[in-house]
Formats: C-alpha cells, structure tokens, sequence
C-alpha cells in the first residue's frame, strides 16, 4: 500500500465475527485492542526520541499519532452507543413488564365482566381455557393417618 502502515497485527488476522467488540481476551486480562494501542505508543515513542523529523511508510509521526487518535475517537463512539443500547434495552424490558401486568388485568376483567364472564368466547379467543372447557378436578385424597403411620413403620 503506498503511503500507509502495513503491518500484520494479531487484530488483522481475527476472523471479522471475532472483532465485533473490539474487547476480545487476549492473555491475562489485557485485549488485542489494548496490545496495538500500547504497541503503537511504543512506536510513537521510540519514533519521537530517535527520529522526531523523518517520515516513515509516507507519515511523519504527527500523522501516524492521528491513526491513533481516530481509533479513540472511534472507541468514544462506540462506548457512547452501547450505553444507548443498555438504555434502550433497559426501557424496552421495562415496556414488556407493563404489557404483561396491563395483559393480566384485562383477563381478569374480561373473566369479571358479567356479559363475558368465565365462559364467554372472548375469553377462549385470547388463549385461555373456558370454565365449562375445563376438567373437574378435585384436590388429592391424603392418605389416612392410619396408613401413613402403617407404612413409616
């Protein structure tokens, strides 16, 4: 590439799916982002002591610290739009909690309404059972004291 940095980073090699975050693990505790920022540090460093005034792959070092520069610009955006994303997601979680409380209410209006009640049509068209649908069904017989004793012993 005329004029640009080539260089092949760990970053470059990921699979594009694997650099979505840009905060993969990489080692104890550090990221491959981190790694190239602190490389590129390095370089800017060593580049500002040695040779402060010679160009390198067409860029002076003021030109190759901007790179760096977009890169946190870049990284400012993204954090901006995840802490969005949490705000919206926390607010849709929210919205899904009143749905569902206002759903319940409406079914037990529906099942209290004198005209619909528990074995009107409404109730079976929003997916619950009718009363009349529904088996009779009694509560379990205990076992009598008698045999529980019986069979402990």
């Amino acid at each position: 590439m005329a004029g640009g940095l080539v260089q092949a980073s760990a970053w470059a090699r990921l699979p594009g799916h694997l650099k979505l975050s840009g905060r993969l693990p990489h080692g104890k505790g550090t990221t491959v982002a981190k790694m190239d920022e602190e490389k590129a540090k390095q370089v800017i460093s060593g580049w500002k002591s040695l040779r402060p005034k010679k160009k390198f792959a067409g860029m002076t070092v003021e030109e190759f610290e901007a790179v760096l520069t977009a890169v946190h610009d870049a990284e400012e955006k993204v954090v901006a739009l995840e802490t969005q994303l949490g705000t919206a997601r926390d607010a849709r979680d929210k919205a899904w909690g009143n749905v569902s409380q206002k759903c319940q209410m409406v079914i037990s209006a529906v099942k209290g309404d004198p005209e619909e009640g528990l074995d009107g049509d409404l109730v079976q068209a929003m997916g619950y059972k009718k009363a009349s649908d529904k088996k009779p069904g009694g509560r379990r017989k205990s076992a009598p004291l008698a045999e529980v004793n019986k069979l402990a012993a």
